[in-house]
């Protein structure tokens, strides 16, 4: 039965290592206590491993909802997504709002400026391959490739394709992440008038 055991725990310790993603290494006599247990017990006073992939991937989400519900339209959802006092930076031209002299400033004010532009279209946001980093256990920084169209309803053409990334920061306010800044760059725009 002892041999049993030996065994089964070969077998499955490396496999809840993997799982729980605590970055230490897995080979023979690795901690596979649960992870939460091993993440309290660290004597780092930063941030440990599991805060960092539990940080990222709270962003991750964060940055999720940001996209399905700018295409849904669910403005008051979109807001709650960015900080109080975020700020916006679509265009690196001009000196109009949104700009890098003239960003837009307030969660409700980015809603409002942004929404009356796509209200009517349909539009599909994407993002790809963050690029985030933790800065503090409060503040983060990341890169997202995207791509965005944006279309007439109804099949009545495209408006605009473009292809960029965004730039952002993010804080964590009573226990949740918000964008704090969003700058987006462009690599490529594609648009034809309906």
């Amino acid at each position: 039965m002892h041999e049993r055991f030996e065994s089964t725990v070969a077998i499955v310790g490396p496999l809840v290592c993997a799982a729980v993603l605590a970055g230490a290494a897995c080979g023979p006599g690795a901690d596979t206590r649960p992870v939460a247990e091993a993440a309290a017990e660290s004597p780092d006073a930063g941030i440990t491993d599991l805060e960092r992939y539990h940080a990222i991937e709270e962003i991750k989400q964060l940055k999720a909802r940001y996209f399905r519900h700018i295409d849904g339209k669910d403005w008051d959802s979109w807001q709650a997504v960015f900080a109080p006092d975020a700020e916006l930076v679509v265009s690196l031209e001009g000196d109009g709002p949104g700009t890098p002299d003239n960003p837009v400033v307030g969660a409700a004010e980015i809603v409002a400026f942004v929404r009356p532009s796509i209200e009517t279209l349909v539009t599909v946001h994407h993002g790809h391959t963050p690029e985030i980093e933790l800065t503090s256990p409060t503040t983060a920084r990341g890169v997202w490739a995207m791509e965005d169209l944006l279309s007439l309803p109804d099949g009545g053409g495209q408006v605009l394709q473009g292809w960029g990334h965004y730039h952002e920061t993010y804080e964590r306010i009573d226990g949740q992440w918000h964008i704090k800044t969003l700058r987006l760059t462009r690599l490529r725009v594609d648009g034809n008038a309906g």
